[in-house]
Protein backbone atom coordinates (compact mmCIF):
# COMPACT_ATOMS: atom_id res chain seq x y z
CA UNK A 1 0.00 0.00 0.00
CA UNK A 2 2.75 2.10 0.80
CA UNK A 3 4.74 1.27 -2.16
CA UNK A 4 1.34 2.25 -4.18
CA UNK A 5 0.93 5.55 -2.70
CA UNK A 6 4.96 6.02 -3.11
CA UNK A 7 4.24 5.25 -6.59
CA UNK A 8 1.23 6.81 -7.02
CA UNK A 9 3.37 10.38 -5.55
CA UNK A 10 6.17 9.90 -8.20
CA UNK A 11 4.00 9.40 -10.85
CA UNK A 12 2.02 13.25 -10.00
CA UNK A 13 5.12 15.29 -8.93
CA UNK A 14 5.39 16.73 -12.58
CA UNK A 15 2.14 17.10 -12.78
CA UNK A 16 2.11 19.19 -9.56
CA UNK A 17 5.25 20.39 -10.79
CA UNK A 18 4.23 21.51 -13.97
CA UNK A 19 1.14 22.96 -12.35
CA UNK A 20 2.97 24.79 -10.35
CA UNK A 21 4.41 26.60 -13.21
CA UNK A 22 1.56 27.14 -14.93
CA UNK A 23 0.13 29.14 -11.73
CA UNK A 24 3.22 30.78 -11.84
CA UNK A 25 3.54 31.82 -15.76
CA UNK A 26 -0.67 32.51 -15.19
CA UNK A 27 0.06 34.98 -12.40
CA UNK A 28 2.96 36.62 -14.60
CA UNK A 29 0.54 37.06 -17.38
CA UNK A 30 -2.30 38.32 -15.08
CA UNK A 31 -0.42 40.66 -13.54
CA UNK A 32 2.23 41.85 -17.21
CA UNK A 33 -1.47 42.30 -18.43
CA UNK A 34 -3.02 44.63 -15.81
CA UNK A 35 0.38 47.36 -16.05
CA UNK A 36 -0.32 47.02 -19.71
CA UNK A 37 -4.09 47.69 -19.31
CA UNK A 38 -3.15 50.07 -16.63
CA UNK A 39 -0.77 52.05 -19.01
CA UNK A 40 -3.28 51.55 -21.74
CA UNK A 41 -5.46 53.01 -19.70
CA UNK A 42 -3.52 56.02 -18.01
CA UNK A 43 -2.53 56.88 -22.06
CA UNK A 44 -6.48 57.06 -22.71
CA UNK A 45 -7.28 59.43 -19.84
CA UNK A 46 -4.51 61.70 -20.51
CA UNK A 47 -5.72 61.86 -24.15
CA UNK A 48 -9.07 62.44 -22.89
CA UNK A 49 -7.45 65.22 -20.86
CA UNK A 50 -5.94 66.86 -23.54
CA UNK A 51 -8.43 66.75 -25.96
CA UNK A 52 -10.85 68.35 -22.79
CA UNK A 53 -8.31 70.95 -22.00
CA UNK A 54 -8.09 72.05 -25.78
CA UNK A 55 -11.83 72.49 -25.89
CA UNK A 56 -12.30 74.34 -22.80
CA UNK A 57 -9.05 76.57 -24.29
CA UNK A 58 -10.54 76.82 -27.74
CA UNK A 59 -11.35 80.45 -26.70
CA UNK A 60 -8.17 81.11 -25.05
CA UNK A 61 -6.07 80.27 -27.95
CA UNK A 62 -8.52 82.43 -30.28
CA UNK A 63 -7.81 85.28 -28.00
CA UNK A 64 -4.16 84.64 -27.69
CA UNK A 65 -3.52 83.85 -31.37
CA UNK A 66 -5.55 87.49 -32.32
CA UNK A 67 -3.39 89.37 -29.60
CA UNK A 68 -0.77 88.27 -30.60
CA UNK A 69 -1.33 89.09 -34.27
CA UNK A 70 -2.19 92.67 -32.92
CA UNK A 71 1.15 92.88 -31.10
CA UNK A 72 2.61 91.96 -34.73
CA UNK A 73 0.66 94.90 -36.68
CA UNK A 74 1.70 97.11 -33.70
CA UNK A 75 4.77 96.40 -33.86
CA UNK A 76 5.15 97.10 -37.84
CA UNK A 77 2.97 100.77 -37.45
CA UNK A 78 4.98 101.86 -34.75
CA UNK A 79 7.76 101.19 -36.79
CA UNK A 80 6.42 102.88 -39.70
CA UNK A 81 5.75 105.81 -37.19
CA UNK A 82 8.88 106.01 -35.81
CA UNK A 83 10.24 106.34 -39.41
CA UNK A 84 7.16 109.04 -40.14
CA UNK A 85 7.83 110.91 -36.92
CA UNK A 86 11.71 111.16 -37.55
CA UNK A 87 11.00 112.24 -41.30
CA UNK A 88 8.99 115.01 -40.00
CA UNK A 89 11.20 115.79 -36.88
CA UNK A 90 13.98 116.22 -39.74
CA UNK A 91 11.49 118.63 -41.64
CA UNK A 92 10.79 120.54 -39.08
CA UNK A 93 14.43 121.32 -37.79
CA UNK A 94 15.40 122.04 -41.43
CA UNK A 95 12.87 124.33 -41.91
CA UNK A 96 13.21 126.03 -38.21
CA UNK A 97 17.35 126.10 -38.50
CA UNK A 98 16.36 127.68 -42.15
CA UNK A 99 14.29 130.18 -40.52
CA UNK A 100 16.87 131.14 -37.45
CA UNK A 101 19.39 131.47 -39.96
CA UNK A 102 16.92 134.08 -41.82
CA UNK A 103 16.01 135.99 -38.93
CA UNK A 104 19.43 136.48 -37.52
CA UNK A 105 21.50 136.60 -41.02
CA UNK A 106 18.79 139.55 -42.22
CA UNK A 107 18.26 141.56 -39.13
CA UNK A 108 21.45 141.53 -37.39
CA UNK A 109 24.81 139.28 -38.30
CA UNK A 110 25.35 137.56 -42.23
CA UNK A 111 28.93 136.36 -40.53
CA UNK A 112 27.09 133.67 -38.68
CA UNK A 113 25.48 130.59 -39.66
CA UNK A 114 23.96 127.55 -37.12
CA UNK A 115 24.10 124.39 -38.56
CA UNK A 116 21.52 121.38 -37.33
CA UNK A 117 24.05 118.84 -36.25
CA UNK A 118 23.45 115.18 -34.82
CA UNK A 119 25.20 113.58 -32.35
CA UNK A 120 25.81 109.09 -32.36
CA UNK A 121 22.29 107.55 -31.78
CA UNK A 122 22.04 106.44 -27.97
CA UNK A 123 19.06 104.87 -27.03
CA UNK A 124 17.34 104.31 -29.71
CA UNK A 125 17.03 108.14 -30.13
CA UNK A 126 18.77 110.77 -32.34
CA UNK A 127 20.36 113.82 -30.22
CA UNK A 128 20.45 117.36 -31.98
CA UNK A 129 22.95 120.29 -31.31
CA UNK A 130 23.52 123.59 -32.10
CA UNK A 131 27.04 124.48 -33.94
CA UNK A 132 28.15 127.52 -35.37
CA UNK A 133 29.94 128.94 -38.58
CA UNK A 134 31.55 132.31 -38.54
CA UNK A 135 32.52 133.28 -42.33
CA UNK A 136 32.35 129.59 -43.02
CA UNK A 137 34.37 128.52 -40.80
CA UNK A 138 33.14 126.23 -37.64
CA UNK A 139 34.01 127.17 -34.21
CA UNK A 140 33.80 125.69 -30.93
CA UNK A 141 31.65 126.45 -28.07
CA UNK A 142 34.79 127.10 -26.24
CA UNK A 143 35.58 130.28 -28.72
CA UNK A 144 32.29 131.85 -28.59
CA UNK A 145 33.40 134.22 -25.81
CA UNK A 146 36.23 135.30 -28.54
CA UNK A 147 34.17 135.74 -31.60
CA UNK A 148 30.64 136.79 -30.47
CA UNK A 149 30.12 139.94 -28.74
CA UNK A 150 27.35 140.26 -26.15
CA UNK A 151 25.14 142.02 -28.68
CA UNK A 152 25.52 139.29 -31.49
CA UNK A 153 24.77 136.23 -28.71
CA UNK A 154 22.03 138.03 -27.89
CA UNK A 155 20.58 138.49 -31.11
CA UNK A 156 20.76 135.10 -31.56
CA UNK A 157 19.33 134.16 -28.74
CA UNK A 158 16.21 136.02 -29.64
CA UNK A 159 16.32 135.00 -33.26
CA UNK A 160 15.88 131.54 -32.41
CA UNK A 161 12.86 132.54 -30.45
CA UNK A 162 11.51 134.77 -32.88
CA UNK A 163 11.70 131.45 -34.94
CA UNK A 164 10.44 129.20 -32.48
CA UNK A 165 7.10 131.63 -32.59
CA UNK A 166 7.06 131.60 -36.32
CA UNK A 167 6.53 127.51 -36.18
CA UNK A 168 3.75 127.64 -34.11
CA UNK A 169 0.31 126.47 -35.88
CA UNK A 170 -1.75 129.47 -37.22
CA UNK A 171 -4.41 129.03 -34.31
CA UNK A 172 -1.91 129.12 -31.86
CA UNK A 173 -0.05 131.66 -32.90
CA UNK A 174 -3.25 133.47 -33.22
CA UNK A 175 -4.34 132.61 -29.56
CA UNK A 176 -0.84 133.52 -28.41
CA UNK A 177 0.09 136.46 -26.09
CA UNK A 178 3.70 137.09 -26.22
CA UNK A 179 5.58 139.33 -23.38
CA UNK A 180 9.18 140.84 -24.13
CA UNK A 181 11.27 142.06 -21.39
CA UNK A 182 13.92 144.37 -22.94
CA UNK A 183 14.95 141.93 -25.84
CA UNK A 184 17.19 144.80 -27.42
CA UNK A 185 19.78 144.99 -24.64
CA UNK A 186 23.16 145.35 -25.83
CA UNK A 187 21.76 146.49 -29.02
CA UNK A 188 22.69 149.34 -31.56
CA UNK A 189 20.63 151.03 -33.29
CA UNK A 190 20.23 149.65 -36.27
CA UNK A 191 19.77 146.45 -34.90
CA UNK A 192 16.98 148.10 -32.51
CA UNK A 193 14.91 149.60 -35.22
CA UNK A 194 15.41 146.26 -37.46
CA UNK A 195 14.17 144.13 -34.08
CA UNK A 196 11.11 146.44 -33.89
CA UNK A 197 10.91 146.20 -37.63
CA UNK A 198 9.89 142.67 -37.83
CA UNK A 199 7.84 142.66 -34.68
CA UNK A 200 5.66 145.05 -36.09
CA UNK A 201 5.65 143.35 -39.33
CA UNK A 202 5.90 139.66 -38.37
CA UNK A 203 4.81 138.87 -34.94
CA UNK A 204 2.03 142.14 -34.00
CA UNK A 205 -0.32 140.62 -37.19
CA UNK A 206 -0.21 137.35 -35.54
CA UNK A 207 -0.49 136.85 -32.47
CA UNK A 208 -3.44 137.88 -29.85
CA UNK A 209 -1.41 140.36 -28.00
CA UNK A 210 2.16 141.69 -27.59
CA UNK A 211 3.37 143.00 -24.59
CA UNK A 212 7.03 144.79 -24.38
CA UNK A 213 8.76 146.10 -21.35
CA UNK A 214 11.84 148.87 -21.46
CA UNK A 215 13.28 151.11 -20.22
CA UNK A 216 15.52 151.77 -23.10
CA UNK A 217 14.94 154.78 -24.62
CA UNK A 218 15.92 154.42 -27.65
CA UNK A 219 14.13 151.00 -28.04
CA UNK A 220 10.95 153.26 -26.80
CA UNK A 221 11.08 155.81 -29.63
CA UNK A 222 11.73 152.94 -32.66
CA UNK A 223 8.58 151.93 -31.36
CA UNK A 224 6.49 154.86 -31.37
CA UNK A 225 8.11 155.70 -34.41
CA UNK A 226 6.90 152.10 -36.14
CA UNK A 227 3.79 151.79 -34.39
CA UNK A 228 2.29 155.18 -35.12
CA UNK A 229 -0.31 154.20 -37.52
CA UNK A 230 -1.35 151.23 -35.30
CA UNK A 231 -4.39 152.49 -32.99
CA UNK A 232 -4.48 149.76 -30.68
CA UNK A 233 -1.08 150.07 -29.49
CA UNK A 234 -1.04 151.70 -25.99
CA UNK A 235 2.26 152.88 -23.07
CA UNK A 236 2.47 152.65 -19.56
CA UNK A 237 4.46 153.44 -17.17
CA UNK A 238 5.53 150.69 -14.03
CA UNK A 239 6.41 152.95 -11.08
CA UNK A 240 8.06 151.30 -7.88
CA UNK A 241 5.39 149.14 -6.24
CA UNK A 242 4.59 147.59 -9.00
CA UNK A 243 1.48 150.25 -9.78
CA UNK A 244 0.94 151.30 -13.35
CA UNK A 245 -0.95 153.98 -15.73
CA UNK A 246 -1.26 154.94 -19.32
CA UNK A 247 0.71 157.77 -20.53
CA UNK A 248 0.79 160.05 -23.95
CA UNK A 249 2.40 158.55 -26.20
CA UNK A 250 4.66 161.53 -26.64
CA UNK A 251 5.04 162.50 -23.28
CA UNK A 252 5.73 158.50 -22.28
CA UNK A 253 8.92 158.18 -24.80
CA UNK A 254 10.70 161.57 -24.05
CA UNK A 255 14.40 161.04 -24.09
CA UNK A 256 15.88 160.40 -20.39
CA UNK A 257 18.81 161.80 -21.06
CA UNK A 258 16.62 164.80 -21.77
CA UNK A 259 14.77 164.44 -18.70
CA UNK A 260 17.98 163.56 -16.36
CA UNK A 261 19.33 167.29 -18.12
CA UNK A 262 17.02 169.25 -17.30
CA UNK A 263 16.55 167.81 -13.70
CA UNK A 264 20.71 168.57 -13.05
CA UNK A 265 20.77 171.56 -15.09
CA UNK A 266 18.54 173.10 -12.60
CA UNK A 267 20.15 171.93 -9.64
CA UNK A 268 23.38 173.08 -11.28
CA UNK A 269 22.38 176.80 -11.92
CA UNK A 270 20.83 176.95 -8.23
CA UNK A 271 16.77 176.96 -9.06
CA UNK A 272 16.54 173.94 -7.10
CA UNK A 273 18.51 171.51 -4.23
CA UNK A 274 16.26 168.62 -5.23
CA UNK A 275 18.69 166.26 -6.41
CA UNK A 276 19.15 162.30 -6.77
CA UNK A 277 22.69 162.37 -5.87
CA UNK A 278 23.07 159.00 -8.07
CA UNK A 279 21.81 161.20 -11.02
CA UNK A 280 25.26 162.33 -12.26
CA UNK A 281 26.51 159.31 -12.62
CA UNK A 282 23.74 157.75 -14.67
CA UNK A 283 23.34 161.12 -16.53
CA UNK A 284 27.18 160.00 -16.89
CA UNK A 285 26.94 157.13 -18.32
CA UNK A 286 23.68 157.43 -20.84
CA UNK A 287 25.57 160.33 -22.21
CA UNK A 288 28.55 158.23 -23.12
CA UNK A 289 26.57 155.24 -24.69
CA UNK A 290 24.66 157.83 -26.79
CA UNK A 291 27.57 159.90 -27.52
CA UNK A 292 30.44 157.45 -28.61
CA UNK A 293 27.74 154.09 -29.24
CA UNK A 294 30.02 152.83 -32.63
CA UNK A 295 33.03 153.05 -30.39
CA UNK A 296 32.04 151.30 -27.28
CA UNK A 297 30.80 148.49 -29.75
CA UNK A 298 34.05 148.49 -31.92
CA UNK A 299 35.38 147.60 -28.52
CA UNK A 300 33.40 144.75 -28.10
CA UNK A 301 31.03 147.17 -25.46
CA UNK A 302 27.43 147.36 -24.80
CA UNK A 303 24.74 148.93 -22.80
CA UNK A 304 25.69 146.22 -19.40
CA UNK A 305 29.57 146.85 -19.57
CA UNK A 306 30.80 148.38 -17.06
CA UNK A 307 31.27 152.49 -17.14
CA UNK A 308 35.25 152.19 -15.90
CA UNK A 309 35.45 149.84 -19.69
CA UNK A 310 33.48 152.40 -21.82
CA UNK A 311 35.73 155.55 -20.32
CA UNK A 312 38.78 153.92 -20.75
CA UNK A 313 37.66 152.94 -24.47
CA UNK A 314 36.46 156.72 -25.52
CA UNK A 315 38.62 158.13 -28.38
CA UNK A 316 40.08 161.38 -25.95
CA UNK A 317 42.95 162.16 -24.77
CA UNK A 318 44.33 160.44 -21.30
CA UNK A 319 43.79 163.34 -19.53
CA UNK A 320 40.37 163.52 -20.19
CA UNK A 321 39.89 160.09 -19.34
CA UNK A 322 41.42 160.23 -16.14
CA UNK A 323 39.05 163.59 -15.12
CA UNK A 324 35.36 161.28 -16.09
CA UNK A 325 37.38 158.46 -14.16
CA UNK A 326 37.54 160.98 -11.10
CA UNK A 327 34.07 161.99 -11.72
CA UNK A 328 32.61 158.69 -11.78
CA UNK A 329 34.86 157.53 -8.87
CA UNK A 330 32.75 160.76 -6.69
CA UNK A 331 29.00 160.26 -7.65
CA UNK A 332 29.44 156.15 -7.35
CA UNK A 333 28.09 156.12 -3.89
CA UNK A 334 25.33 158.54 -2.85
CA UNK A 335 27.71 159.76 0.71
CA UNK A 336 27.16 163.94 0.60
CA UNK A 337 25.56 165.99 3.18
CA UNK A 338 23.39 168.01 1.75
CA UNK A 339 22.19 169.50 5.35
CA UNK A 340 25.56 171.08 5.21
CA UNK A 341 25.67 174.24 2.97
CA UNK A 342 29.13 173.58 1.97
CA UNK A 343 28.98 170.44 1.21
CA UNK A 344 25.56 170.85 -0.72
CA UNK A 345 27.33 173.85 -3.10
CA UNK A 346 30.60 171.38 -3.61
CA UNK A 347 28.23 169.23 -5.12
CA UNK A 348 26.29 171.58 -7.30
CA UNK A 349 29.93 172.53 -8.09
CA UNK A 350 30.50 169.15 -9.43
CA UNK A 351 28.01 168.14 -11.33
CA UNK A 352 28.00 172.10 -13.34
CA UNK A 353 31.89 170.49 -14.25
CA UNK A 354 30.44 167.40 -15.14
CA UNK A 355 27.95 168.62 -17.28
CA UNK A 356 30.64 171.27 -18.45
CA UNK A 357 33.09 168.73 -19.18
CA UNK A 358 30.50 166.15 -20.67
CA UNK A 359 29.27 168.62 -23.65
CA UNK A 360 32.75 169.03 -25.15
CA UNK A 361 33.68 165.59 -25.51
Amino acid sequence: MVEKTNEVCRTLAPLIDLWTKLKKYHQELITKWSATEKKLLENMQNEVDRELARVQQAHQCKVYLWKLKEIDEATLAIKDKEETLETSQSAYLCKYFVSINGIYKNFWNRNFELIKKEWPKRWNRKTYFLSIKYKGHEISESDFPKIMSESEKRSLAFAVFLARIQQLESDKKTDSIIILDDPVVSFDQTRIDATVSYLRAHITPNCKQLIILTHYENFMRSIQEQYKTLPSSFYYEIEKGGTYAPRDKKSFLRSLESIYYEKLSRFANGNTNDIDQGLPRVFMEKYIDSRFQKQLLDWWLDLSSDLKDKIDALPIDDCKKIELQCFKNEFNDPHHNFSNPIELENFRTSVGNLMDKLYIL
